[in-house]
């Protein structure tokens, strides 16, 4: 657990004191973290809340696979991983926690996000929290091509500067929601 926390130690900052304090005073917290790519935040989490369940999700089994394997290799045993789109997340469950970080941006149109935020609103327990964290929507720097402000612009006009500046040729697989579409 020590060793995990200095590793993940930066993904403190996800959730606020307030929510940790209250996730430690639960008897077994139950956390759902969708689209956790390779894992680091649900094996920090595992590794932060023994007493809980962590079960993490991607669409990619090639992401959590890594993840599985250091859950093996620090012997944390209160994590899962599955295979789930968060389009089609139908969980049997209820957790007290759900967590979407830095994954809305894959959500291709304003319904998809609709639809995606409404399955992990619907997967929390009575007074559940849903946390949304997306940490490049605020910064001056595009998270995928280091340009200043590109994602602030429309995204016609944002995929001609990105495939002028020659750093990528196109944002099909990305979208960043706009702040109204959050809200």
């Amino acid at each position: 657990s020590e060793r995990v926390g200095r590793r993940f130690e930066i993904l403190e900052n996800v959730l606020p004191e307030e929510e940790r304090a209250e996730l430690a005073s639960l008897a077994s917290p139950r956390i759902l973290d969708v689209g956790c790519g390779y894992g680091g935040l649900s094996l920090y989490l595992a590794s932060r809340y023994p007493r809980g369940h962590v079960v993490a999700t991607d669409v990619s089994d090639h992401f959590y696979s890594a993840a599985e394997r250091t859950a093996r290799e620090l012997e944390i045993p209160n994590i899962e991983f599955a295979s789930e789109n968060i389009l089609e997340l139908n969980a049997t469950e209820s957790y007290d926690v759900v967590i979407l970080c830095n994954m809305l941006n894959y959500l291709m149109s304003h319904g998809d996000l609709k639809q995606g935020c409404l399955n992990a609103w619907n997967s929390l327990k009575p007074g559940g929290r849903l946390f949304v964290h997306t940490p490049h929507y605020w910064t001056w720097r595009e998270p995928f091509t280091k340009l200043r402000g590109v994602h602030f612009l429309p995204r016609w006009l944002c995929e001609r500067v990105v495939r002028r500046s020659g750093r990528r040729s196109t944002y099909s697989d990305i979208r960043l929601p706009g702040l109204g579409e959050l809200v």
